[in-house]
């Protein structure tokens, strides 16, 4: 059957919980091609059904940006690799597809990331999406200064914000939202929607759920009331373009606006997330990659400049504002 369908339709796309049903009469080697994208956000064991029914796999993906969910405790993942006398780099909770790939790549470099060498199979080379100081910011915090920018300064940005560090300080209700940046991120939302009279091409992100959920919930009535000035627009539809541009970083892995705006969260009392947030360059390289044109940033800098990674924000220091 399946090789009449490829005859009118060469190439098929399946997520890997599909393949065993999917593919399920496929024997080994059956399909001459596999690519896998976004290889950096899943783990070894799903591909496995896949990989063994092609001949050849083309595995694309980054392991500086989104990694796999893991939800099996690293107690467990520890016992079953100490059972069967197996190493770290053979079983833990962090490997990827494209982690594991790279390892047997021999066409490839060794990065610098926070002083630690990790070798990248046949890493990217020309970045195509961000302008100054994002590309920048990315590529000295994951890719240790060795991409080029090909992306070219636009005629014209429909965002009107500038690219800067909002410093905003106030207090947890919660665990990480602070009502005083959610203030900030509606007045810009308001004054982009008065500008072009519809909604704009930016997303909020943030590295915490419950600030996503209480952004969707505190701007809602806001947003509805204003966008309603200049056109008719029913109540789901303000709550989907809420949900498609306000969330966590995994939200928008693969996306792109003209404008992002990163809310941070935290006070002094709860600042500990900070540290989880800044373990890699991940959360903050796919945050600030998002953003073709302009980037603003709104949390207390006392507590983010003082973070790996995210010290790399006081390069938007010279358009700090203070709320």
């Amino acid at each position: 059957m399946w090789d009449s369908f490829f005859l009118v339709i060469p190439v098929v796309s399946s997520t890997f919980a599909s393949i065993q049903t999917m593919f399920k009469d496929l024997e080994q080697e059956d399909l001459p091609w596999l690519f896998i994208d976004e290889a950096g956000q899943a783990v070894p064991q799903a591909a496995i059904g896949s990989i063994w029914r092609s001949k050849r796999v083309g595995i694309v993906g980054d392991p500086f940006q989104i990694e796999p969910v893991v939800t099996i405790p690293n107690t467990i993942t520890d016992n079953i690799s100490k059972y069967f006398d197996l190493t770290n780099q053979q079983v833990n909770s962090e490997l990827s597809v494209q982690s594991m790939a790279d390892r047997i790549n021999p066409f490839g470099t060794n990065l610098t990331i926070n002083s630690k060498k990790e070798w990248i199979g046949i890493p990217l080379r020309v970045h195509r999406r961000c302008i100054s100081p994002m590309f920048e910011i990315a590529n000295s915090i994951a890719y240790d200064n060795t991409m080029y920018n090909s992306t070219q300064n636009p005629k014209n940005v429909s965002v009107k914000f500038q690219t800067k560090f909002i410093d905003c300080k106030g207090n947890v209700e919660g665990r990480h939202f602070v009502p005083e940046q959610a203030e900030i991120i509606k007045d810009i939302l308001l004054d982009e929607i008065k500008s072009i009279e519809d909604f704009p091409d930016i997303f909020v992100i943030t590295p915490f759920s419950e600030v996503s959920y209480k952004l969707n919930t505190f701007l809602f009535k806001y947003l509805i009331n204003e966008i309603k000035k200049y056109k008719e627009i029913k109540t789901e539809e303000i709550g989907d373009w809420l949900k498609s541009h306000i969330g966590t970083v995994h939200t928008f892995q693969g996306k792109q606006a003209e404008g992002v705006i990163l809310c941070l969260g935290l006070d002094e009392k709860s600042k500990g997330a900070a540290n989880w947030a800044s373990q890699k360059p991940n959360l903050l390289n796919v945050a600030i990659t998002r953003a073709k044109y302009r980037f603003i940033a709104i949390g207390d800098k006392d507590i983010w400049f003082n973070q790996p990674y995210f010290t790399q924000l006081k390069v938007l220091e010279k358009n700090v504002g203070k709320h």
